[in-house]
């Protein structure tokens, strides 16, 4: 039997992570030491439409935005909103591991038919996706 696995990219998660809790208006991204500098680790869709992108020196970042708002990167809270997605996504799946810091692997082999398909289970995975970040959104307003 061959297997099907579903990838989930959360490339905002940990910018989302940290505005969920205190809300900034514009651009904004998380910075990290790295290489003795201060660089961009995740930004906002502000932030990326600003010209902004994740590993950018925060200087360089700050010489084209101006405006752009920053906090520390919390690397331990992210993972633990990471592994809380994880858990989550393991009604998808028996199997639902960690890709990276931003992504998830579920093995979705055999499971499709449960949801009337592959396509509806792509559905439901963004449609729940979706209300979450809305009720984000509506909490943060």
């Amino acid at each position: 039997m061959a297997r099907w696995l579903l990838s989930i990219w959360l490339p905002r998660l940990a910018s989302d992570v940290s505005l969920r809790g205190c809300p900034v208006e514009g651009p904004f991204a998380l910075t990290l030491r790295a290489s003795n500098a201060e660089q961009l680790h995740c930004l906002n869709e502000a932030a990326s439409h600003a010209g902004l992108h994740r590993g950018m020196p925060l200087v360089d970042a700050r010489a084209i935005c101006p405006c752009l708002s920053t906090r520390p990167a919390d690397p331990a809270r992210e993972a633990s909103a990471l592994e809380a997605l994880r858990r989550w996504a393991s009604r998808y799946g028996p199997h639902a591991a960690k890709d990276g810091s931003d992504g998830l692997i579920v093995d979705v082999s055999g499971v499709p038919h449960l949801f009337g398909g592959e396509a509806e289970l792509l559905a439901d995975v963004e449609a729940r996706l979706d209300r979450v970040e809305e009720r984000d959104r509506r909490d943060a307003g």
